[in-house]
């Protein structure tokens, strides 16, 4: 599967000096006809996606002047990783969802030459403006990205937008204006494993950003800088370190030695640090809850967890119009590339999540905007599932508006929940090791979404998985002695 960050190596492809967007060309095959993309019975119905084409991180999702603004990595000219655009979209609900154009696009001999990578937004003044990672060919000494052939360079870019008054409330974040370079390398003396991913806000002494980063047989790790006009940074400290693996693969984030994607906030009387790395079983999205010292920008960690089980990466977060945090991530393909490059789509948004604190851990819930994709009634509540006992979810009918129903083989049967177990909880046939125990009696809130399953226990663990039809269903194992006070399954209507 290619990874949101695969870097091309020159032995595997001729031309693999040329940019992203040649390179993406080559490996796919010509996009199917749109009816066919739009009526395949595996792609998700009511997930934020493209109409075709690759897509990753959620970028830079804000509420501004009564709309939901959502934009996240995107290649519109094949189905695989490659070319990073930043895609748009909008919606009064978080739920319906209406596509707007490109909102940035690599610019041939600039800084973002080699693809607009993942980023954040802030508001200035009453402005939006995005920070992005920009890449673009380099020397050796200047490169960041510790295994690409040639060399590139990931700096950090600003752009401010040039219709924020437009009339027409959708198109206010359509057009920005790119003011070039404000983080041109990494600190002197530091050889890094990648330099990426900035997330910026406000302290009452000026603008802090955290960068993703990494060092050599150290671990991942983010880098605190400060500004007082966002376009001059300087270097403060190591915000974060974590650990290395131990292994010698070449990608980082594989082994650990690269974070990417953190994302920082305020929740209650603490702070979050979410990130997205390689862990020894695989590639994860971490949080911690901790305790931040201003006087001396100081990180504490109090408590961490594995955000979500399954396909999930590289999440960013905003607040709502009632001032909830609400956290968005990539749900990647779990199938070959060959497969997902034939289909002429690939990925998809999760749906959203209100983030909360409670006993100094997260709490997950589905947002409650989510509610008006249900149609029809409930499924009847399980009020005692102490025992042997087998929960069979019916949740596939989920019609796009103006397509017709189309349900995929195998995909009614896509959620087995089992309440027997021998003291494990699993999921996908994997033990899930939860950071904080689930109660004795809680809900299970599950969607199924064609080839994309959410699942949510109570509020303490979030689960994804990706079902193709010919696949077993994803299955959840419960230990014994739980009891499900109910399982809302719905039968689910579409977004456009």
């Amino acid at each position: 599967m290619l990874t949101r960050r695969r870097l091309l190596q020159s032995a595997a492809f001729a031309g693999a000096a040329a940019p992203l967007s040649r390179i993406a060309f080559a490996l796919t095959e010509p996009f199917p006809p749109q009816q066919e993309i739009d009526t395949d019975p595996l792609r998700p119905c009511y997930h934020l996606m493209p109409r075709r084409g690759w897509m990753n991180d959620p970028c830079a999702p804000v509420y501004f002047d009564g709309r939901y603004h959502m934009f996240f990595q995107y290649n519109p000219g094949a189905s695989v990783w490659g070319d990073m655009h930043w895609a748009h979209a909008v919606s009064a609900d978080m739920v319906h969802w209406t596509e707007r154009p490109i909102a940035l696009a690599p610019t041939t001999g600039g800084p973002d030459s080699y693809g607009v990578f993942t980023g954040s937004m802030i508001v200035d003044e009453g402005i939006p403006k995005i920070v992005y990672t920009c890449v673009s060919p380099s020397t050796a000494e200047l490169s960041t990205l510790s295994y690409s052939n040639p060399p590139e360079r990931e700096q950090q870019c600003l752009a401010t937008p040039t219709n924020v008054f437009a009339k027409d409330a959708d198109a206010k974040l359509d057009t920005w204006q790119k003011q070039g370079v404000v983080v041109p390398s990494p600190a002197a003396g530091m050889h890094v494993t990648g330099f990426r991913d900035p997330t910026p806000w406000r302290e009452a002494d000026g603008w802090y950003m955290l960068l993703a980063s990494g060092e050599y047989k150290k671990g991942g790790n983010v880098l605190l800088y400060k500004s007082a006009d966002l376009k001059q940074w300087k270097f403060v400290k190591v915000f974060a370190q974590g650990k290395w693996t131990g292994s010698d693969e070449k990608d980082t984030v594989n082994t650990g030695e690269m974070w990417e994607c953190p994302d920082f906030f305020p929740l209650g009387a603490r702070h979050v640090l979410i990130h997205s790395t390689g862990t020894a079983d695989g590639r994860k999205t971490l949080w911690q809850v901790g305790t931040l010292d201003k006087s001396t920008m100081t990180w504490t960690p109090e408590a961490e967890g594995i955000l979500n089980h399954g396909p999930y990466y590289a999440p960013k977060s905003q607040l709502d119009a009632a001032g909830n945090r609400i956290l968005w991530g990539w749900i990647p393909e779990d199938r070959p590339e060959a497969e997902f490059a034939k289909a002429g789509w690939a990925g998809c948004m999760s749906l959203p999540r209100v983030v909360t604190l409670e006993s100094g851990q997260l709490r997950f819930r589905p947002a409650r905007e989510v509610s008006a994709l249900r149609s029809g009634a409930a499924v009847p509540n399980m009020s005692d599932l102490r025992g042997s006992a087998l929960f069979q979810n019916q949740m596939d009918i989920a019609v796009a508006k103006g397509s017709p129903a189309h349900t995929p083989p195998g995909v009614a049967n896509a959620v087995l929940i089992v309440a027997r177990g021998d003291g494990a909880l699993r999921w996908g046939g994997k033990e899930i090791p939860l950071s904080q125990p689930l109660p004795d009696r809680f809900t299970v809130h599950a969607f199924v979404d064609h080839s994309v399953v959410e699942v949510f226990l109570g509020d303490r663990a979030a689960l994804t998985a990706r079902v193709y039809g010919k696949d077993s269903p994803a299955t959840l194992v419960l230990p014994a002695g739980y009891v499900i006070e109910g399982v809302q399954g719905y039968a689910m209507s579409g977004s456009s």
